[in-house]
């Protein structure tokens, strides 16, 4: 079966798509130079490793404890003002870090305190995004979208550390000088998306009462994914790669007890890592210009999602 042509889409369509993927990859690129540099000062303080598993542990543990809330959030308010508000605590962390370092550090507590900060600033961040900018696509061009945010994420991910690592050696404070003005940026760029697209989840029918949030309803995604295989099998393989993955936060202890080579390696095998994920980049551009392979409903009539 062959997928329909797609309409073309004037410029003006697309802004709020392109502000929102900017958006994100000035985000999840700070924001990876900023927990690189993390973990190479934590580890420097005492060179213990046992100390990268509680930086890791603090950044993830806010998003266990608020996972009831952050969807919450995302579906009852204006995205774009979440978004904002959100991004712009995060920027007072990185600023808190940035001073925490400008004097040679002699604790880790302050570094976990950070770490828990930012935690659960992404944790209510990272689902508001995610939603806005599919939002934002134009008419009949989501698939191209989605498909960019990933090569935008996966560029970050490659391109973060390493500017990361390398600017730890200059100054222990300047990633996070470029975290901070990346985020602000971003603050900026997201509050140009219109807010008709912000607030766009929150118009409902005439006459439609909205629901006061309850813990069954909190609840329901879970019970969705139960229900629904494939989005089960996907989110399951991804929770197992992320969770073996998690092994590079060790790098900094690797480096400099095994290779013993300068910390700034931690950016260049973070690179390494990384580069992996060129062959996905490659086929997210496929899924993004070629319509036939895009659409999965194409492919498979019997996908529907």
């Amino acid at each position: 079966m062959t997928a329909p042509a797609r309409e073309p889409v004037d410029a003006p369509s697309w802004r709020p798509a392109v502000l929102g993927v900017i958006a994100m990859a000035l985000a999840s690129f700070g924001g990876m130079a900023a927990v690189t540099a993390l973990g190479i000062q934590v580890f420097k303080v005492e060179k213990r490793e046992f100390h990268l598993g509680l930086l890791g542990l603090a950044e993830f543990l806010p998003s266990i404890a608020f996972v009831l809330i952050t969807g919450i959030v995302a579906d009852r308010f204006d995205r774009r003002r979440v978004v904002a508000v959100v991004y712009s605590f995060e920027v007072l962390v990185f600023i808190g870090l940035a001073v925490y370092v400008r004097d040679r550090p002699t604790s880790v507590m302050p570094f976990f305190l950070f770490a828990a900060l930012y935690g659960t600033t992404r944790s209510f961040g990272a689902p508001a995004m995610r939603a806005l900018i599919p939002a934002a696509a134009p008419p009949g061009q989501l698939t191209r979208v989605v498909a960019t945010v990933s090569l935008a994420w996966q560029g970050s991910a490659i391109i973060g550390p390493v500017v990361g690592a390398l600017a730890n050696r200059a100054s222990r404070q300047l990633p996070y000088e470029i975290a901070a003005v990346c985020f602000t940026g971003s603050v900026v760029l997201v509050s140009l998306i219109p807010r008709s697209i912000g607030r766009a989840h929150l118009l409902a029918p005439e006459g439609t009462k909205q629901e006061r949030p309850t813990l069954t309803a909190a609840l329901e995604g879970f019970r969705f994914i139960r229900r629904t295989p494939v989005l089960l099998g996907a989110i399951s393989l991804d929770l197992f790669a992320v969770l073996f993955g998690g092994a590079v936060a060790l790098l900094p202890a690797i480096v400099e007890k095994i290779l013993k080579v300068d910390d700034v390696w931690v950016g260049r095998d973070r690179l390494e890592d990384a580069m992996r994920g060129i062959p996905a980049s490659a086929a997210v551009v496929l899924l993004a210009h070629e319509p036939d392979f895009a659409d999965m409903a194409a492919l498979d009539p019997r996908i529907g999602l």
